[in-house]
């Protein structure tokens, strides 16, 4: 039998044989393959976007930093303004006296009275003196001990590398 008979809509069915390709496959083996390689484009897309994320993060991470710390000193200048604002005293001035006309006009007995706010008030900062040593941190210097370390983490590595093998030949051995 041709191809070009099997390929035909005839009453007749063919008969069976392995496909066109070559050799059958087994069905378990190859949708058991199947998934596997489904779940390991997955991952490797995941871990794709992950990376993707943290890098775009990097990029914006400096930008924001710098507007943050831009937006805190107009913050800061603003505070000590309205401070300075609040405390000065106000100071009265001469006025001359008005001449009088067909109703008297009050005159004012008290200067202008401010409204008391609710705004913070920003101490000063100590500015450093020429010549005067530099402050020092107090803690003991380098990073705190937390965490595996690094001989765990390379053990952690090495497990899970022959986990992976492991879970390999099982699942090839069914």
């Amino acid at each position: 039998m041709s191809i070009r008979d099997r390929l035909t809509f005839g009453a007749e069915e063919p008969a069976a044989g392995p496909p066109l390709g070559g050799e059958p496959e087994a069905e378990g083996e190859g949708k058991q393959n199947r998934l596997f390689i489904f779940i390991v484009i997955g991952l490797a897309g995941l871990l794709a976007c992950g990376l993707l994320s943290i890098g775009g993060y990097m990029l914006i991470k400096p930008g924001a930093d710098r507007s943050a710390a831009v937006t805190r000193e107009a913050v800061a200048q603003q505070a000590t303004l309205i401070a300075q604002q609040a405390t000065a005293t106000p100071t009265p001035t001469a006025t001359l006296p008005s001449l009088p006309t067909v109703p008297p006009s009050p005159t004012p007995t008290s200067g202008p009275t401010q409204a008391a706010t609710n705004t913070p008030v920003v101490p000063p900062t100590e500015t450093p003196v020429p010549g005067a040593p530099t402050p020092t941190p107090t803690w003991g210097g380098g990073t705190p001990d937390t965490g595996i370390g690094g001989l765990g983490a390379v053990a952690l590595a090495a497990g899970l590398a022959v986990l992976v093998f492991v879970v390999r030949k099982v699942r090839l051995a069914h």
